[in-house]
């Protein structure tokens, strides 16, 4: 595709400035959702059968739909919404800590907040 960038890392910056995301069900799928960015749920016929459950129940959390790439039809069933209301009810369901003092903050933010600080103690244990 011309235009198209493929980069591994800072992986949330990238997801934050990204038009969609594609992935299978990675945990870094969460910044996409956090960004509110649509997601694209891609799977292939030859690895369905080992990782297929988790991508298509991810997908069904976001009401949205596995999609097998080596099937040339499925690029005509990709959907590119939204829905604000389903991404706010899985982060307050699996991505947010919620805590009387700070019911705003999410656990990515907290757990970067204890590495910094364990980080700049100089200890070792995480």
């Amino acid at each position: 595709m011309v235009g198209l960038v493929l980069a591994i890392r800072p992986i949330n910056q990238l997801i934050q400035h990204s038009e969609f995301c594609l992935g299978h069900f990675s945990t870094s799928m969460h910044f996409a959702i956090l960004h509110f960015k649509p997601l694209v749920f891609i799977t292939l016929k030859e690895i369905d059968h080992l990782f297929g459950d988790f991508i298509g129940q991810f997908a069904n959390k976001l009401h949205g739909k596995k999609l097998f790439i080596d099937d040339i039809e499925c690029l005509k069933r990709i959907n590119l919404s939204t829905n604000y209301e389903i991404y706010e009810q899985y982060i307050n369901a699996y991505i947010k800590e919620l805590k009387e003092d700070n019911p705003e903050e999410n656990t990515w933010s907290i757990l970067s907040k204890y590495l910094i600080t364990h980080n700049a103690t100089g200890g070792t244990d995480v």
